[in-house]
Parts: C-alpha cells; structure tokens; sequence
C-alpha cells in the first residue's frame, strides 16, 4: 500500500493568521493539542519506587495574546506553574512524587506579557514551530506564525502497581477557534485533557512514538492524506481508530487527588467522531497504519483525536490490550494556491516488503519536480542504538528534476524474538519550491521469524561404524557440521 501524504506550506497568510486571529478572545483560549508518551528504562530505582519511566510531554500552544490584556500563552506557555499527576490505575489514588511534590511540573517560561515575547529554541522545553523556507522566498504572513511546542522530557520513578498507571494533565483553555467543538458559554471551556495510561511493570514496556510533530493543515476542496505514524519500541501490534477529543475536568495547578476518566468534549450540531468535518466531509483512518483521508468543503479549524491501542502477543498465543496512547491535534483547512508537489517514481509499485529475518532489504527512493527537491528518510531503523539490530542507511540527497537515494538494511537474526513485527521507513520528498510543498511515502517492511528447513535423517542414532545421509530441501544453503566424526563428500551439499 502506498501511503502519501502532502504536507502544503502555502498562502501562510491565510492558513496562520487567520486561525490565530480566530483564537484570540477575551478569555485567551489558546491550547491546540499533544501528546503523552512515554519509555521503560529499568527497575533498577529506589526501594520503594524502583520502575524507571521517561516521560515526554508535547503541547501546542497559539502565542497571539489577547491585545490588552496579559497572558502566558505569548510565551508560548501552558499556563501558570502547569503540573502533571500520575495515578494508580488500581486505586485511582495520586502516587506523589518524591517526599516534597504531589505531581511534576512542566516547562513555563517568561512572565505573562501582552503581546508575544522571545523565545529562546528549547528553552526550558518550550519552542517556537519553525517551519523553513528557501532563502530567496518571501512567504506572505511568514512571520505571523506563533506556534509554540511544550517538548519535554523528564524521568519519574513509580511503585509497583499491578494496574498499571494513568499519566494525566488538565487545561482549561482549548482554542475556542475549534470550528466542530461546541463553546456552550464561551469563556475558556471546554478545555483539553493529556492522557497515557502504562500498563503494570510486569509487562515491561514502551508506547508507541510519534514521527514528527503534528500540524496538519490541507486546502479548501482537496483530498488530503496525512500521516499519523509512530513506530512501537517493542514491537507491538498497533491499531488506530478516530477518538472523540477530551475536555478537562480539574485544575492545571492542582490536580485531583483522585483519577477521573476525562470528560469528552461535546460536538458541534451536524459533527462527530466519524465525521470530524461535517456531514458534507470526508475522514477515514487505516488501522493498520494510522493513515488518515480528509476532506472538507468548508473553511474551518476542526479538532480530531487519534487513539493507539498497542496489543501484546503472550507466550500462551493470548493477545492482551497493554495501553492507549493518544495524539489531538487541530486541522486547519483554508483556501490555497495550486503548487505541485514532487512526485515519488517508483521502481516497483510495492511498498509494503516482506521479508525474513537474515534477508537484505534494498530499495530505491526516487523523485521528479522541475524545483530542487530534498529526499530523506525517518525510521526507528535508522536510529543509532535502536534495539532493531543493524542501522539502516538511506543518505538524504538533494538535486534538481529527477533525484534518487536507496535505502538498504540488513536484517538480523533474533530480532522479532519469534514473532512477525512490522517496521516502517518514511521518505520524505520535500521541494525548495516558494513556497515548498512535501510529498511522503511511507514503506512498510515486515519480518518473519527465522525458520529452519526440515532436515531428513535419523535424529539419533549408535555408532555402528556405517555412513549415514541427511538432507535438506533444495534451495537451502548448507554448511553441515560433524563433532566426534567425518564428512564424506560436501559439507555445504547433500
């Protein structure tokens, strides 16, 4: 399956301004989505906390303040002192964090201002969305964009729990610019709700992550297919299903003692979950790999939520739900100026591999656009340190018209641990067109477990002193060895 996706950079004037000047208020509600996810480091903690997690925390905010008015979002902030709570997902009670704090706090930086301020890149996990353009390009309202990312990491050390965990941050202000969420009074509510859950730590394990931030925007009348892929460090099963978004129902500074499932957001008349742009729209989502199809006939800014469920294979063949990790985010749909993207040739019209542990896996990324256009890669295989065994390569190039890089790997023995997994490579075909346009294929590659042919002969035998043979399929390389005797003949044939 060919999955693509066009990411369009056009008429910023229109895509960004409009939408923050949409979400400016007199309440400042200036949230737009994220995520939780999060990794298993060890059990090697303190006594009475020993299970080690590293938590990442990701929050898009609009920085347009309110005009007159002091606010934190033109930092870029969640909000004032903004604090996360991790609960017992048996008892619902707050597991605190150490001796002197009940809960973790997130990144906040600067004063409240009027207005945005200066944000320095990652200062204190907070920065800007830059998004960038060829130097002789002047993209129209460029400067007019003020997203800014909450991206932060941070390690916390849990009890054992049988249940497992709920990792949870509330906010009050969801961006009332949210075309398909209903504002019943206006004033800042409904909010938004981060939610992770972390199954027991008797099932050591990792969420799913996300390639890449999410800021989708597509135009007015298009079909846009957009990806929501993310690859699972253990390699489990992964399905994703449209979510109805979550709303809050606590205190960003004080979160509750207590868990509480969130409270959903209610829809717009004529939306919802299936139909996140309206009955005249159009949303489908592949299970399998998280690509979405949208189209809308109407210019808008609609919230949609995309749920992980992440299943474990046990040894007894029982396959169990571990966790639910999920990403919210805002679509943008306003009208754009036609700009064509580079278009992916393909030497072979399959981009979903199957292959065997031992195998090689070898393909040709390769594109066309009169623009100089830059291909690259992103995939767990190409992660230094990656528990997939071998780095892959896939060099990034850049050219004019016709481009092309191969990405190649070698596979090695043991890595699925005796189950089918399935790895994904995204290349990107990004053009330094005014203003540059994307185009992305995602190639899936699925490895078997190693299995070795049936050999024929006897499996035991006494030394008699007399020749034995043994066998193996045709086709399959031989290296035979003897321990306490000799070959006659090939140790490499029948």
């Amino acid at each position: 399956m060919s999955i693509k996706f066009s990411f369009m950079i056009k008429n910023l004037k229109l895509l960004i301004l409009l939408l923050f000047i949409g979400s400016s208020s007199t309440f400042a509600t200036h949230i737009l989505g994220g995520e939780i996810t999060y990794k298993y480091l060890g059990s090697d903690g303190p006594t009475d906390r020993p299970f080690r997690y590293l938590i990442r925390f990701v929050g898009y905010v609009d920085r347009v303040g309110t005009p007159g008015q002091l606010s934190n979002w033109g930092c870029g902030n969640l909000g004032q002192n903004p604090r996360l709570a991790i609960y017992d997902a048996g008892t619902l009670a707050r597991i605190a964090k150490d001796q002197s704090s009940q809960t973790w706090t997130l990144p906040s930086h600067g004063n409240q201002v009027q207005g945005t301020c200066e944000i320095d890149p990652y200062f204190g996990g907070v920065r800007p969305l830059v998004i960038p353009v060829p130097p002789a390009c002047v993209v129209p309202g460029l400067t007019e964009l003020n997203i800014a990312i909450t991206d932060t990491t941070f390690e916390v050390q849990l009890p054992l729990s049988a249940s497992g965990y709920k990792v949870k941050f509330e906010n009050c202000c969801r961006t009332e610019a949210s075309t398909n969420i209903l504002f019943p009074g206006g004033g800042g509510g409904p909010g938004n709700t981060w939610l992770a859950t972390i199954p027991s730590p008797i099932f050591t394990n990792s969420s799913p992550q996300f390639i890449g931030d999410a800021v989708p925007f597509f135009c007015l009348g298009d079909t846009a297919t957009i990806s929501n892929n993310a690859f699972d460090p253990d390699g489990d099963r992964l399905i994703y299903s449209f979510a109805q978004p979550f709303s809050d129902d606590g205190d960003q500074q004080n979160p509750n003692v207590t868990f509480t499932e969130p409270e959903l957001a209610t829809y717009q008349t004529g939306y919802d979950v299936t139909a996140p742009f309206g009955v005249n729209g159009y949303a489908t989502i592949n299970p399998s790999t998280g690509l979405t199809r949208y189209y809308s006939p109407i210019q808008g800014n609609f919230a949609v939520a995309i749920d992980i469920q992440e299943y474990r294979t046990l040894s007894n063949g029982t396959e169990i739900l571990l966790s639910t990790t999920r990403r919210e985010f805002l679509v943008v749909v306003k009208p754009c100026a036609p700009n064509p993207p580079p278009t992916p040739v393909f030497t072979s019209s399959n981009v979903t591999l199957i292959k065997n542990e031992g195998d090689s896996v070898v393909f040709v990324a390769k594109s066309f656009d009169v623009d100089t256009t830059e291909i690259s890669a992103i995939s767990e295989l190409l992660i230094p340190g990656n528990p997939t065994g071998s780095i892959a390569t896939c060099p990034p190039v850049i050219g004019v018209d016709t481009v092309q890089t191969i990405f190649r790997w070698k596979i090695d023995c043991g890595i699925t641990k005796g189950q089918t997994r399935a790895y994904s490579v995204q290349v990107n075909y990004k053009d330094r067109g005014c203003p540059p346009k994307t185009e992305t294929v995602i190639y899936t590659i699925i490895v078997n477990p190693f299995k070795a042919p049936p050999i024929t002969g006897k499996d035991s035998l006494c030394s008699t002193g007399s020749s034995l043979t043994f066998s193996a399929p045709a086709g399959t390389v031989k290296n035979w060895k003897m321990l306490n005797g000799n070959i006659i003949g090939s140790s490499t044939g029948n």
